[in-house]
């Protein structure tokens, strides 16, 4: 994990394979930006313009944009959706692919994920601990689908993952991982599921 701190006093959380962009003039007495590309945590400054006023902090990816105050959440823009997460405060999530005008207002404990082509959000409880651990170098699975793992290890570690015993992407899996090694929760996976490994030109194939 990489953390940065903004010109405003604002703190980004960078997860692996990750990138915060912003120009140069992104942060001014009127404007704060940035945009991002796979996932983060947000803390956000508190932060006014010399009269006095608040200044909104703009995080934008390629579906939407999250407007806030001050406030923390999680951004995720892995395979082609974003999902956000907020833990403290309030957000407003405006969605800039579809003709909708209206945004979306989340409270604390919620999660918002908009899928590429869609033209509505969906909203629903989350468990903020999950959705963060990454944060405290940590993975955390809780009844989780086989193939969204394999999906977080590719994003994660840049690593090609192939299911070919049929069913397993379906099935579930629990488990916690501190200071997550790709080749331990693969080796967890396979014995559970009776897989085998094989490994043939940077891929790895779960039979």
């Amino acid at each position: 994990n990489q953390t940065i701190e903004l010109p405003d006093g604002s703190v980004v959380t960078l997860n692996a394979n990750s990138t915060l962009t912003y120009e140069a003039d992104g942060f001014s007495n009127d404007i704060r930006k940035v945009e991002i590309d796979g996932e983060a945590f947000f803390k956000i400054s508190k932060h006014a313009s010399p009269k006095g006023d608040r200044i909104k902090f703009t995080v934008e990816t390629a579906d939407l944009e999250v407007e806030v105050l001050g406030t923390e959440f999680n951004v995720n823009t892995r395979r082609a959706s974003t999902k956000v997460v907020l833990t403290e405060g309030q957000v407003q999530i405006k969605l800039t692919k579809t003709d909708s005008v209206r945004p979306i207002t989340m409270l604390p404990g919620e999660k918002i994920t908009y899928t590429s082509g869609q033209k509505t959000a969906t909203r629903e409880q989350a468990k903020v601990n999950v959705a963060t651990a990454w944060k405290e170098n940590e993975l955390i699975f809780e009844d989780t689908p086989v193939g969204e793992i394999i999906h977080v290890l590719e994003d994660n570690y840049g690593m090609r993952i192939k299911l070919k015993k049929p069913g397993i992407a379906e099935r579930h899996y629990t488990g916690t991982f501190k200071n997550p090694d790709p080749e331990v929760i693969l080796m967890a996976l396979s014995g559970l599921f009776d897989l085998k490994l094989e490994r043939r030109n940077g891929t790895v194939t779960l039979n």
